[in-house]
């Protein structure tokens, strides 16, 4: 297992970055607008939308964003006490959004990270080796899915493999990350702070970002809400038309972003998911009729 001069994992370091980000900008008295200023953001609900994991350059923009903070104060955004799913203290008075909006690094790379590609059959595959490798390193595993655009046979995508798994506990998997760091899969904290039956998970091939990892706890709805969707936009040319043009839009006006290419799509995926809400109702229907 990767460690750095002191022993500490790749997850455990990528966390410390985060609180560490977070709590310089909440000592400096941030508000939402805050970040969504230094960031470029004209509209701090986007800021609130997107999320980018903290990248250690992004150090040097936070002191950045202190000394403008110093000059142009904000106003201030009463903040709940929360403690972290990670046990972490120090931004334990951000609540959700702001924990969310103060982790939000540079959401643009120096090169393009996004792209569009024709569906792949070695998609499956990929899946496939993961899954196998996932319910042994998840021992009380219940289910490890595909999801997502490479998931859809014949549906163009970013060749990333999103993967879904369900536990009877996701908090008990972040007590020892060690199996899923051998893999090569980096937690992200930060990245669903509100929602602690939901952990999210990276990892990079040869450098580049290849599979996500979604942990859901056994109550969660979204795995549910993620197959109706899979099953929709398979059963449905139209839906897969649509979702395919906005995609291929996104990727074209936000080639550097994963966090903006995501935005950009994002009312498209509002609109299937509730077709796929009413199709699913409406496919059950007839056979809760006796039809």
């Amino acid at each position: 297992m990767e460690v750095d001069a002191r022993g500490v994992t790749p997850g455990t370091a990528a966390a410390e970055r985060t609180i560490r980000y977070a709590s310089l900008l909440l000592d400096a008295g941030e508000s939402i607008k805050a970040p969504a200023s230094y960031l470029g953001h004209a509209d701090p609900g986007f800021t609130l939308r997107v999320y980018t994991h903290l990248m250690p350059a992004s150090e040097e923009r936070t002191r950045r964003a202190i000394d403008d903070l110093s000059k142009n104060p904000r106003p201030q955004i009463d903040s709940r006490p929360r403690t972290g799913r990670s046990g972490h203290q120090p931004a334990a008075r951000l609540d959700g959004r702001l924990y969310r909006a103060a982790t939000v690094a540079d959401v643009t790379d120096a090169k393009p990270v996004v792209e569009v590609v024709a569906y792949d059959p070695a998609w499956s595959e990929r899946f496939r080796v993961e899954q196998r490798l996932l319910s042994e390193a998840l021992p009380t595993v219940l289910s490890v899915e595909h999801f997502g655009s490479t998931s859809i046979p014949g549906l163009a995508a970013k060749p990333i493999i999103d993967i879904m798994a369900v536990v009877p506990e996701a908090d008990a998997v972040v007590t020892d990350l060690r199996s899923l760091e051998r893999l090569g899969y980096v937690y992200r904290p930060m990245a669903f702070p509100e929602d602690h039956d939901h952990l999210f998970f990276a990892k990079d091939t040869a450098g580049v970002r290849s599979h996500h990892l979604h942990i859901f706890g056994v109550t969660s709805l979204v795995p549910a809400a993620n197959r109706v969707l899979r099953a929709y936009i398979a059963a449905t040319p139209d839906a897969a038309r649509r979702y395919e043009a906005a995609k291929r839009r996104a990727a074209e006006l936000h080639p550097y972003s994963r966090a903006q290419y995501g935005a950009a799509k994002e009312e498209m995926m509002t609109y299937l998911s509730a077709e796929a809400r009413l199709w699913s109702q409406s496919a059950r229907r007839p056979s809760e009729k006796g039809w």
